[in-house]
């Protein structure tokens, strides 16, 4: 019996699939976490690589900082709760966030700027990253013109990328053109 478990571990499902001659689906590459040994060299996947080479184009490139603001949000607990009743996809509070931030990119197109040169180059579409964690580590596929979008359609085409990534089914074009990130801590 192949396992299917944690590091090829054989499970009962295995064992119920090998009693009742079902295929036995191969066991999936283990955690990342489980693996490495000091001192060794782990190969990139092609997820991980395009991530990498994007996040390291983008610390060369965008000037990077924090933001900590205090809000009583009060009203907005009151509205995502309203929404999530009567609505069809649940809207979560960073979807609110990342449309305030595509509003303040369209107020200051300045902010998408990259460092082209000796020039800066403006982002010709408000395109906001979204990072979401993974088995393997972090990727941050990329909300399209969200300056265009209400908060429900940010939740729905997040929701979708979020399954996407989850499920490793992310394609390179949904990791381009972002010009900011948003990541939500908790």
């Amino acid at each position: 019996i192949a396992g299917t478990g944690p590091g090829g571990k054989i499970t009962e499902q295995d064992v119920q699939n090998a009693a009742s001659g079902k295929p036995i689906k191969e066991a999936p590459a283990a955690s990342i976490a489980a693996e490495p040994k000091l001192g060794a060299t782990i190969p990139l996947n092609r997820l991980q690589k395009i991530t990498a080479e994007r996040m390291l184009k983008s610390k060369q490139e965008i000037p990077c900082f924090y933001l900590t603001v205090k809000a009583d949000v009060t009203e907005l607990v009151a509205l995502r709760t309203k929404m999530n009743e009567a609505g069809d996809v649940k809207v979560a509070y960073n979807d609110f966030i990342i449309k305030a931030v595509a509003m303040g990119l369209e107020k200051y197109p300045i902010m998408t700027g990259q460092l082209a040169g000796d020039a800066i180059k403006l982002a010709e579409t408000i395109n906001i990253g979204l990072a979401i964690s993974v088995p393997d580590g972090l990727v941050a596929p990329i909300l399209k013109d969200v300056n265009k979008k209400d908060v429900r359609q940010i939740a729905r085409d997040g929701q979708a990328l979020i399954e996407k990534a989850k499920s490793n089914r992310l394609a390179p074009t949904d990791l381009e053109g972002g010009c900011i990130t948003v990541s939500n801590l908790g």
